[in-house]
């Protein structure tokens, strides 16, 4: 079946001068004329309007300062390239009945433009999750402070700031794994297909799992935020010069804290589009050099612990018994297993318009939801699609 949207073109032949005059006639000017004034154009026009010669039912027609009194070219006065304007066609068939869909006019927006800004922009499901996972923090956070008030000491130290700092981290590097995603993909993306309309949509909010992912790495710079400030004051509380170990302790912890914060500028949505490129660096080997500083960090702390405050408990006793050395650990794991299931295989692109590309793999069957990640320089870059 022809789609009502193409039609064959065919040059315009002139009509005699008796043709009733079309309602639409187009023209198109020689773009190797030497002449271009708009007094040459309004000559061709009265030409036309005169009743000379009149294009009807033609895709398109030509028209030149140097045209005859008929209104068309005289081939021998102009070169053969000759650019045309056509005219596109459209068809009388409504496009969403031509391709079966259903062309009921859309039922009318609820609230006003501000409530629907809240609601759908602002308000989004992505942000939506984001806030959960930080208010949950800053609920945690607002726990210690009343529980300090009412016992009048503070039930907030800079190891339970540093455990929290390490359980967001982790909430946000287990949530991009690729398992973890494909079983969230599975469980939302499966068995509900038997379920009602109202509960597979609210399934599909499944696709802004990011905003774990963000709200637990804003979350975990705002813990070691308050670690450094506890830090701060429980080392300066203390009488007698500072040692080596504490000086490369401050030295790593405010080294950490600059990066974490330049990682979140750059994670700034309107930065991140400007300026892809350097989001996808600080956010790669930046975050790389804080997870080592991580493991320093703690190595250092457990050493001046066990020197200072558990003088009878080995270094590695009080290392184990460390929850933040546990979840970094798990962490790197985390970080590090991508790396080990990489393969080269060839991918064939497929242009579907000027924004969509499908990616076509022959070395095994996908599907859609299933994460995967690609890259052509491993070390720079890796884009995860699903």
């Amino acid at each position: 079946m022809a789609s009502p949207y193409s039609q064959e073109l065919k040059p315009a032949e002139p009509t005699p001068a008796h043709t009733a005059p079309s309602e639409v006639v187009e023209q198109a000017d020689d773009c190797e004329s030497e002449d271009e004034s708009d007094d040459s154009i309004r000559e061709t026009s009265r030409d036309l309007e005169s009743g000379g010669t009149t294009a009807t039912n033609t895709p398109y027609a030509t028209a030149s300062p140097a045209s005859s009194s008929n209104g068309f070219s005289d081939p021998k006065k102009h070169n053969e390239k000759t650019i045309v304007r056509v005219r596109q066609l459209v068809p009388d068939v409504d496009p969403l009945e031509y391709h079966g869909l259903d062309s009921s006019p859309l039922p009318p927006k609820k609230g006003n433009r501000l409530y629907r800004y809240l609601r759908w922009n602002f308000g989004s499901v992505y942000r939506r999750i984001f806030c959960l996972a930080f208010m949950g923090n800053a609920a945690a956070v607002l726990w210690f402070i009343i529980r300090s008030g009412i016992e009048n000491r503070p039930m907030l130290t800079y190891q339970q700031a540093a455990t929290a700092v390490t359980a967001n981290i982790l909430m946000a590097i287990v949530v991009r794994n690729e398992h973890v995603v494909n079983a969230f993909f599975w469980i939302f993306g499966t068995w509900v297909k038997v379920l009602p309309l109202w509960a597979r949509t609210l399934s599909a909010k499944i696709y802004s799992y990011g905003g774990l992912h963000s709200g637990g790495a804003v979350a975990a710079t705002f813990w070691y935020a308050i670690y450094l400030v506890l830090l701060t004051m429980e080392y300066r509380s203390q009488e007698g010069p500072l040692d080596a170990i504490r000086g490369y302790i401050y030295l790593f912890s405010y080294a950490i804290i600059f990066m974490l914060v330049v990682m979140l500028i750059f994670a700034y949505p309107r930065v991140r589009v400007k300026m892809h490129n350097s989001f996808e660096n600080t956010h790669r080997f930046m975050g790389w050099t804080v997870v080592g500083l991580f493991w320093a960090q703690i190595m250092l702390q457990t050493a001046d612990a066990s020197n200072n405050f558990s003088p009878h408990q080995s270094f590695g006793h009080v290392l184990v018994r460390n929850a933040a050395w546990w979840m970094l650990l798990i962490t790197t794991l985390l970080i590090a297993y991508p790396w080990s299931r990489m393969r080269l295989r060839a991918v064939e692109a497929e242009v579907l318009s000027s924004h969509c590309v499908k990616l076509n793999f022959d070395y095994r069957e996908v599907y859609f939801g299933q994460a995967i990640r690609l890259t052509d320089a491993p070390l720079k870059e890796t884009h995860a699609f699903g």
